[in-house]
């Protein structure tokens, strides 16, 4: 008995109703090209911020933001030291298409504090990949007052080329108490509103600390200081130098700081 003929018939471009490939796994990072602000913009309380900036994506943009924060509040967004002013934003727009330019218009309201700002982008595809966030910094003045607070220590001697201390052989601890005075005016000479001070004492050299402590309950125009820091063997090293800084602020984040050089010899 004669065998049926089967024939297969391979698929090409022509056929229609050929099984198709499932297209691959997107994983590729949209990317971000921010034209507006440029780093280190100034811009003062009441302007506008004009953004600028363009999305690539490889097959589907999906979203971005952009979030405006203070430097100065310790990445609370604005929920630190409440009394102060910090100027926060928050936008997220949803993108189409694999190229966008979007302008957005930013207004800086008129009763925003003065200081150095976070300014950053960041955005999705439709898949989900993060690009590469863009951050750029931004500075504030704020022209109801625009005059920093005085620091004046008495002592130690911050006018001094060098502070020198001893750690007496037995004693595991050593107290150097900060005298002097935190004033505050605003613009036109009238009395400011102190809001806070900073001290910080670390080794020469160190983005860390030995010793740091803050106060955000200061008011009226002046403080008297009298602050004692207590300075532990275990963190000295024989002979070695550290800086100590003061630094105070007023409500519309206006600062200075003071610093000195300071030898601290074991015994």
């Amino acid at each position: 008995m004669a065998l049926p003929m089967i024939f297969f018939l391979g698929c090409n471009k022509e056929c229609a109703d050929c099984p198709q490939p499932l297209p691959s796994a997107d994983v590729t990072k949209p990317t971000i090209s921010v034209v507006k602000p440029g780093s280190d913009a100034q811009f003062m309380s009441g302007d506008t911020i004009a953004f600028h900036a363009w999305f690539n994506d490889n097959r589907e943009l999906g979203q971005y933001k952009i979030d405006i924060h203070s430097a100065d509040d310790g990445h609370s967004h604005g929920k630190l030291n409440g009394e102060i002013n910090f100027f926060v934003y928050s936008k997220i727009v949803t993108l189409s298409g694999v190229q966008s330019e979007q302008k957005v218009f930013i207004p800086i309201p008129v009763t925003a504090a003065a200081g150095k700002y976070h300014f950053i982008v960041s955005a999705l595809d439709k898949a989900g990949n993060e690009a590469e966030f863009k951050e750029v910094d931004i500075y504030l003045t704020n022209p109801s007052d625009t005059v920093a607070p005085l620091v004046t220590p008495t002592y130690p001697n911050f006018s001094a080329t060098e502070v020198y201390m001893e750690m007496p052989s037995g004693k595991d601890t050593l107290q150097l108490r900060l005298l002097g005075q935190l004033t505050d005016a605003s613009n036109g000479g009238s009395a400011g509103n102190l809001k806070s001070y900073s001290i910080y004492y670390q080794k020469e050299g160190s983005d860390l600390p030995l010793y740091s402590m803050s106060n955000y309950n200061l008011t009226g125009s002046l403080f008297n200081m009298d602050i004692p820091l207590i300075l532990r063997r275990e963190d000295i090293v024989s002979e070695a130098y550290y800086d100590l800084e003061i630094r105070a602020t007023d409500y519309q984040n206006n600062a200075t700081s003071k610093q000195v050089k300071v030898k601290v010899v074991l015994k």
